[in-house]
């Protein structure tokens, strides 16, 4: 007996499905800012100001970084999603297989060049000194 798989997201209220979609996505979001905070105000403990700002320039450029990484992921839930509710297994996978591949030949040159170019990156928003230098390791460490 074959097994019939049910797509849950194709009857009932859209508003409610956007919802809790939205608010699960938000969630997630959210979460991804406040370790951001979290990293600050404990590095800021430290009472060296260069440490704290050296965070923060560090995760302006994450910013960039993660905001491409996030929209690869939207763009994979929508085309995935919408094979997975019209029920085509196969298509939903190659949609999977393509956009992996895509963020692939896309994040990795990204990453590459943001690693080489962090000193020059930190300069072009404001970074010098001491706050630079550990700026430069912070973003070492978290770009790969």
């Amino acid at each position: 007996m074959k097994h019939q798989i049910s797509a849950k997201l194709t009857t009932g209220s859209i508003y409610q499905h956007v919802i809790k979609m939205s608010l699960a996505a938000s969630i997630g979001l959210a979460s991804i800012f406040l370790v951001d905070l979290a990293d600050i105000y404990f590095l800021s403990l430290l009472n060296m100001d260069e440490i704290t700002a050296a965070v923060g320039f560090g995760g302006s450029i994450l910013f960039f970084t993660t905001s491409m990484s996030i929209g690869f992921a939207i763009l994979m839930t929508a085309l995935v999603s919408r094979s997975i509710g019209a029920l085509d297994k196969s298509t939903a996978n190659r949609w999977m297989t393509n956009v992996y591949a895509l963020t692939l030949i896309v994040s990795v040159p990204v990453a590459v060049l943001v690693y080489i170019f962090t000193p020059s990156l930190l300069r072009m928003i404001g970074a010098h000194g001491l706050s630079l230098e550990l700026g430069e390791a912070y973003l070492k460490i978290l770009i790969p």
